[in-house]
């Protein structure tokens, strides 16, 4: 028998192929690739496999059994866009099953799933916008009613509240068309009491609010300030006003989806088991800057580290620029924006660096001495700490 019949073929169910789908499936190609697993993609809830096997094409979910017959695969792993799956694990037969971005669900004995961990994306929105100094915040919410995106929702409100603000969401809309959403979310945004910092389900979501407000007049980040999720390059660095997002680490998802079913398949897991992955950091754009305009020295600083920040900036030249101290500098710079002058300099250079790599034409040596990196290996090592990907996966992840 030859060596490519012994691998092991792992089955991937997944529902689209967007930038979120897109990393959690280069981290299960990472370590399939350690394993030597072979990996097979379906799209489901699109009767691709209908097709095939004679189903109707109208089918709203996938004819597991013959999945299973056509590929004799030794485990699966179900990927479920935030919700709980649409199919039973039952349906999985003796077959090891791992729902990955799947809310914990009573399903059987041995469930697995991986989870996104709400309260981690709503701690990070809410050390990105309370220091702005706010009386009102708000959340927009996934146009569906989701299981993610009320959970993101009811911790950030937690937080608000917890710190003595005003919380308010946006309601109507939810499950209607889209224009009549976007109708409501343009008359709710025009009500909210200014200024307001909204924490939007997605990044997405935050784009629409961004828009709305620019149709409107509405000053981003002036009036609203306005933070995503997913850091989803080209939709936060192409709306009117760029959008500061958080990343999340989807190709880490992937990577415990693929070691939770090894342990599956190997039967080291006997009981539910939940494993959670969440936010990596904010990546800062425009639209959460508010301060920028409440202090010159501050708003100096930041321009000069967005000009010069791959350049080999250090925190004590932007002191210089600021006129004082550099402990002076820094006290400032970090009543204003909640981090260090340094911290800002790393961030930008990596937000540089994201916009590079997402653009393809130049090598990862190239990108790294372009973005003022002191040697690609430390390059590739920061932005493994980040993402969770090497640079050159997280660009394949990107096609």
């Amino acid at each position: 028998m030859s060596r490519m019949s012994d691998r092991r073929t792992v089955l991937v169910l997944h529902r689209s192929i967007l930038k979120r789908d897109r990393d959690e499936l280069a981290g299960i190609y990472e370590y399939a690739r350690e394993a030597g697993w072979s990996v097979q993609n379906v799209e489901y809830g699109t009767a691709m496999v209908g097709r095939f096997h004679g189903a109707s094409v109208s089918e709203p979910t996938c004819d597991v059994r013959s999945l299973l017959s056509l590929w004799h695969p030794s485990g699966c792993i179900l990927e479920c866009g935030g919700e709980r799956p649409n199919i039973a694990p039952s349906r999985f037969g003796r077959v090891p099953v791992v729902f990955l971005d799947c809310p914990s669900f009573k399903g059987g004995n041995r469930v697995a799933c991986v989870s996104s961990n709400a309260k981690s994306i709503a701690d990070c929105a809410a050390n990105e916008l309370l220091p702005l100094g706010f009386s009102d915040y708000a959340f927009v919410p996934w146009p569906k009613d989701t299981v993610w995106s009320r959970e993101r929702q009811i911790e950030f409100s937690g937080i608000v509240s917890k710190a003595g603000r005003r919380f308010h969401a946006f309601g109507p809309g939810c499950n209607a068309n889209q224009m009549n959403w976007q109708l409501a979310l343009a008359s709710w945004i025009a009500d909210l009491p200014k200024p307001c910092g909204v924490f939007a389900a997605n990044d997405w979501c935050a784009e629409q609010v961004v828009s709305l407000c620019e149709s409107r007049r509405i000053s981003v980040p002036g009036d609203i300030a306005v933070l995503g999720v997913d850091n989803d390059v080209d939709l936060c660095e192409h709306a009117a006003v760029p959008v500061s997002s958080i990343s999340t680490n989807n190709a880490l998802a992937g990577r415990l989806a693929a070691e939770l079913l090894a342990d599956c398949m190997e039967r080291r897991v006997h009981a539910p088991v939940t494993r959670t992955f969440g936010a990596t950091g904010v990546v800062r754009r425009a639209s959460t800057r508010r301060f920028m305009i409440a202090d010159g020295m501050v708003h100096k600083a930041l321009e000069h580290i967005r000009r010069h920040a791959c350049d080999g900036l250090e925190a004590g030249s932007v002191a210089e620029v600021m006129g004082c101290s550099r402990r002076w500098a820094e006290l400032r710079f970090r009543k204003v924006t909640g981090h260090s002058i340094l911290d800002e300099i790393h961030d930008v250079k990596f937000a540089r660096a994201l916009n590079i790599l997402s653009r393809r034409g130049m090598t990862i040596e190239e990108i790294a001495l372009e973005c003022g990196y002191e040697s690609t290996s430390f390059f590739r090592k920061v932005f493994k700490q980040r993402t969770g990907l090497s640079p050159r996966d997280w660009r394949n992840a990107q096609m």
